[in-house]
């Protein structure tokens, strides 16, 4: 969901540090029901096996990271929306109580670097209200510190939005796309830039579109899959060149799939997991290498998943 390079987001860490990202949590089905299993994907060889144990296991959350712990935030159980974190310590691959972030939220989007993560954005509303839970997105945000685990108000974006996708460089977080309400999809981005703690408008992605997934590296980020209602899952990436807020096509996944993860390094951004026909869950991934914007079909992971979280224990890819 995601997501920062990071995902950042989106992105994801190992217990190796540099070496690994983690496919957190998520559903087997389409019960809305998270689980705490996680995937630890290795990048050398491009091989997943099972990591960590979640301490809840939650449907739609988010997630930041730094180079030593991922802050996963938010989701939904259900039958209740969450504002509860865990913190999932890389070097021994376990998940512990963190410090709950301000405002409980589903579908939020999360990016952030080296010292905090931006949770945003979502809806307040449990999915047991149904899915989407149309009419309830929210603007508001919540900062992360992750030096004494603090959390804060952050600034509010101007366009309420939920399932969409967030990645991003050092100064910049970049959130875009996502549901508004009433089934009306956006292809806004917004810029949170995190001296100053401020929002403006970015440039927007190529459709209007939510369930998609995000990550990138220092220089650019990639917007990939995705679904629309009157269309099927989307394989299409946006490439979105942070100096000059310039978009362009990016190369098309693999694989087409909604409500999948996404990590990566500073060469490599791996597209995970998903949904991909009949809301089927997969263990496919997709590797896109930066340079050359080629796509080749990575290494599967250890559990077919959807409507997880993957984030980068290397933010922007740096």
């Amino acid at each position: 969901m995601t997501i920062i390079p990071f995902f950042f987001i989106g992105g994801g860490g190992g217990s190796s540090g540099l070496t690994a990202g983690l496919f957190f949590g998520g559903s087997t089905s389409t019960t809305y029901t998270g689980t705490t299993t996680t995937s630890k994907y290795t990048y050398a060889s491009d091989t997943a096996v099972a990591g960590g144990t979640l301490t809840n296991g939650y449907y739609l959350f988010s997630s930041a990271s730094n180079l030593t712990a991922a802050i996963i935030a938010g989701g939904d159980s259900g039958s209740s929306a969450f504002a509860t974190t865990q913190k999932y310590t890389y070097s021994s691959d376990t998940s512990a109580s963190a410090t709950s972030i301000v405002g409980a939220r589903v579908g939020s989007f999360a990016t952030g670097n080296l010292t905090e993560g931006i949770f945003g954005k979502g809806t307040s509303a449990s999915l047991s209200s149904g899915f989407p839970s149309i009419g309830s997105t929210i603007l508001t945000s919540s900062k992360y510190t992750y030096s004494g685990d603090t959390a804060v108000a952050g600034t509010s974006f101007s366009q309420a939005l939920e399932v969409g996708a967030a990645t991003g460089y050092a100064s910049v977080g970049y959130f875009g796309g996502g549901n508004q309400s009433s089934a009306t999809f956006g292809n806004i981005v917004e810029k949170y830039t995190y001296s100053g703690d401020t929002v403006a408008t970015g440039t927007n992605i190529s459709v209007p579109k939510w369930q998609l997934t995000a990550t990138g590296n220092s220089s650019r980020g990639i917007f990939g899959g995705g679904t629309y209602p009157s269309a099927s899952n989307y394989a299409t990436t946006d490439k979105y060149t942070y100096s000059g807020d310039s978009v362009a096509g990016g190369t098309n996944l693999g694989t087409s799939r909604q409500l999948a993860m996404a990590t990566g390094t500073a060469t490599a951004g791996i597209f995970g997991a998903g949904e991909v026909n009949a809301s089927t869950p997969t263990t496919s991934t997709d590797k896109y290498t930066f340079s050359g914007d080629s796509v080749a079909s990575g290494g599967a992971l250890s559990a077919a998943k959807q409507g997880g979280t993957a984030p980068n224990s290397t933010p922007n890819g740096l």
